[in-house]
């Protein structure tokens, strides 16, 4: 089928045959293959999203009242709130971010295998929306749980002036003036925890889709890395706007 590989062997005898969707949690760290391979026979849902839910309220909570701080302190500088309003501002941002931090390892997972799941039609793999939802899940556990739950920590560090500039990638050796170059856009790109992820979806979209590790990869790291340039770009137009 097109460029479709043979299919990848299930993990359908020893221990595999008895792991449960929790016990692949820890699986698709130390054995990716084999795990992903299991799930595209017996996709699960619950168990990442639900983790993934989980680190992201907890991140939110941990930094949503400071972020919640920075923006009243950019509204109040720049006049876009009048000083009587700004207490039910804040208090709305941080409902708002307690709620989108709850629905949003889902819409993006949705998003993500969709896309995916066109791109491995057109590609001439297998587009099965639902293992390539429950791959994606399971790829994202680096970069939302670990490196989400640390980004929180150190938003936590932070003064509330600087808190836009928290990263796990390399951009954070690079001073507020960088923002804006291509030095900092790469350095943003080198995210142990991104780059974790990336190297667990392309695995596992091989596996899923049934295509080669090479046309995987061709596909989900341009994809990846454009949605990572997106991220950088609204970084730097937000910080264009402050008032200091």
């Amino acid at each position: 089928m097109g460029e479709s590989g043979e299919r990848p062997a299930t993990a359908g005898g020893g221990e595999g045959r008895g792991m449960s969707p929790w016990g692949f949690l820890w699986r698709v760290i130390s054995e990716p293959g084999r795990t992903f391979a299991r799930l595209r026979e017996r996709p699960a849902l619950l168990a990442p999203y639900a983790v993934l839910t989980a680190a992201s309220v907890a991140a939110a909570a941990l930094t949503t009242g400071k972020m919640t701080a920075f923006g009243v302190q950019v509204m109040q500088a720049t006049g876009q709130v009048p000083p009587e309003a700004l207490a039910l501002v804040a208090k709305i941002g941080v409902a708002a971010g307690l709620v989108g931090a709850a629905f949003s390892p889902l819409l993006t997972g949705l998003a993500a295998a969709g896309v995916l799941a066109l791109a491995a039609l057109l590609a001439g793999g297998q587009a099965r929306f639902r293992p390539l939802l429950s791959m994606v899940g399971y790829a994202s556990l680096p970069i939302t749980v670990l490196g989400g739950l640390l980004k929180a920590v150190l938003v936590l560090g932070t003064p509330v002036e600087e808190v836009v500039l928290v990263t796990t990638s390399a951009a954070i050796f690079l001073g507020r003036e960088q923002v804006g170059t291509w030095a900092y856009r790469l350095a943003s790109l080198l995210d142990p925890f991104a780059l974790w992820t990336l190297a667990l979806a392309v695995t596992g979209y091989a596996a899923v889709s049934g295509l080669r590790v090479s046309r995987a990869a061709g596909i989900v790291v341009p994809l990846w890395a454009a949605a990572q340039l997106a991220a950088v770009l609204m970084q730097e137009r937000s910080l264009a706007r402050l008032p200091w």
